[in-house]
């Protein structure tokens, strides 16, 4: 394709592109292949692909370097860190790595999606102007956080079945959330107060969110194989329940961070995969994501019953009596049976930041305590720590990767390189996936790697201007050395951005050239 005509370019008519990216492998979101080609692009959007000889205001020499999309990055907290930092529309000073979001910049992601796991700002327009106003490093789609939507609604004491008016309310509340630009919303079944929700209270949602052409992301009530009260494999329930939510309201589904966890209790993970392709043969709109790792992450009292866990992760008061941690290191002892203490690594913990990084075991020995009572002093404070899990099978992990429907996913956050030792998820996801799992082990072809990062989760979204690259969509671009991608990011060592991404363009705007942050910033707040 040439050039468009000059009569049709508007703009500076010195110039024929604001940007011009010349002789790159290309990969257009729809192709089953790379080809050959430039890439002109004005006033943000893509102007032009083919064979271009226009002049532009800058160029960059492509040539053996992949163009792609910008990566889409479907499941994420990157809400959290303005959320939790009380960021305002005045904090003009605002930390630059915040603002970049530099830990997803340089793995080639340009839209990210908040609000995921039932967690997030309730105040859709709050947020997506936040975005807007503070000119972030990334576009954002946003998603109503079911649990701290309830939290809000019914606290403090939340109810296990919603009267009809208290129903009402909530569905008046999802309702405002879509008319302010959410895509969707999200649950986070695991968690207080997510767990005491029934089938029925999402259903109601889910119909209300059915009806704008939403989805319904959930963080699932069960990832292991541990039987739930009828006896059943307990991700399989979990999946069975969510699917019938999808099929019974007609919302799209988004199953976060598919995964099978220990306990696997003898379940394989082709078991659940084969119901939800089932449930796509039946025309259930059901897709799923993935983050590329054996390790999974969050606050350490998820490994205690849900019985004994109140708001915000924090143990119930109860619980922090002498009678009460008694119960509590039972439970951990039942734990440690099909996950021990050397497989609970600390990654933040404000009380002893010079406990992250350590091992339940290694904090044991520190201390010179049994690992159970260990457990039970980390999670008996105000804010228990966050934590690595290593409770997955590799193999379980290639399994769910093979789909064509699983969309590649980080489940990270906005951080500066200063704060804790997260996992490394949040600084890898994408270029690990491309080099350990495509170039290296050959698991996975290169063209169904990219379009999971891609076109892929752009038509979850119905993102229409984005995920691929055609003229007059919008300017979301990645030019990456293929040969020197790569994370550097270790669950020892966190904090190293990716290394590979030459040039990454954001709604037109160039915010890293050359493997180097510019400090310009292009993102936008995306309401469907």
């Amino acid at each position: 394709m040439n050039s468009i005509p000059r009569s049709k370019r508007g703009g500076r008519p010195d110039r024929d592109f604001d940007l011009l990216i010349k002789g790159g492998e290309v990969y257009d979101g729809e192709a089953d292949r790379l080809y050959r080609a430039d890439v002109g692009v004005r006033h943000g959007l893509i102007a032009a692909v083919g064979e271009l000889s226009g002049r532009a205001e800058n160029v960059i020499l492509a040539r053996d370097r992949l163009v792609a999309p910008g990566f889409i990055d479907i499941h994420t907290h990157c809400d959290d860190t303005f959320r939790n930092n009380r960021i305002g529309p005045d904090d003009t000073d605002l930390n630059p790595v915040w603002k970049g979001n530099l830990n997803h910049l340089y793995q080639g992601v340009t839209t990210v999606v908040t609000g995921n796991c039932g967690q997030g700002y309730v105040d859709v327009a709050h947020w997506l102007g936040l975005v807007d106003t503070l000119g972030l490093g990334v576009n954002v789609c946003h998603l109503i956080p079911h649990g701290d939507l309830r939290a809000r609604l019914f606290d403090p004491n939340q109810p296990r079945q919603l009267s009809r008016r208290q129903l009402d309310l909530f569905k008046a509340k999802i309702r405002e959330g879509m008319d302010q630009g959410a895509h969707g919303f999200s649950t986070g079944l695991e968690y207080a107060p997510g767990f005491l929700a029934r089938k029925g209270e999402i259903l109601e949602l889910a119909r209300i969110v059915a009806r704008y052409g939403g989805l319904y992301a959930t963080h699932l009530r069960n990832e292991s194989g541990r039987p739930n009260a009828r006896n059943q494999p307990g991700l399989l329930a979990a999946v069975q329940e969510a699917l019938e939510v999808a099929e019974e309201s007609g919302v799209r589904l988004q199953i976060s961070h598919l995964k099978l966890t220990a306990p696997k209790e003898g379940l394989e993970v082709e078991r659940v995969l084969e119901l939800i392709d089932r449930a796509r043969d039946r025309g259930v709109d059901v897709a799923a994501d993935q983050y590329p790792y054996e390790a999974s992450a969050t606050i350490l009292t998820i490994r205690l019953p849900q019985a004994m866990i109140g708001p915000g992760g924090r143990l119930k008061e109860k619980f922090l009596t002498r009678q009460g941690r008694r119960e509590v290191r039972r439970a951990v002892e039942e734990t440690f049976q099909w996950m021990g203490p050397k497989q609970m690594l600390i990654t933040s913990y404000a009380p002893k930041p010079s406990y992250e990084g350590k091992t339940v075991s290694d904090l044991a020995l520190l201390e010179a305590k049994h690992p159970a009572d260990a457990f039970v002093d980390l999670v008996c404070c105000h804010e228990p720590p966050h934590a690595v899990f290593f409770g997955q099978e590799i193999s379980d992990v290639l399994t769910i990767m093979s789909r064509d429907y699983v969309a590649t996913a980080s489940d990270g956050a906005t951080v500066d390189r200063s704060e804790s030792k997260p996992h490394p998820r949040f600084y890898g996801t994408f270029p690990r996936k491309i080099r350990k799992f495509v170039l290296e082990d050959e698991h996975l072809g290169l063209i169904q790697a990219l379009r999971s990062m891609t076109s892929l989760p752009a038509e979850r979204l119905r993102l229409k201007d984005r995920g691929k690259i055609k003229p007059g969509l919008r300017a979301d671009l990645a030019v990456i050395d293929p040969l020197s991608f790569r994370d550097r990011a270790t669950y020892e060592n966190p904090h190293q951005y990716a290394a590979g991404l030459e040039h990454l363009v954001c709604n037109g705007v160039v915010a890293i050239s050359e493997g180097e942050y510019t400090g310009r910033t292009g993102g936008q707040a995306i309401r469907p």
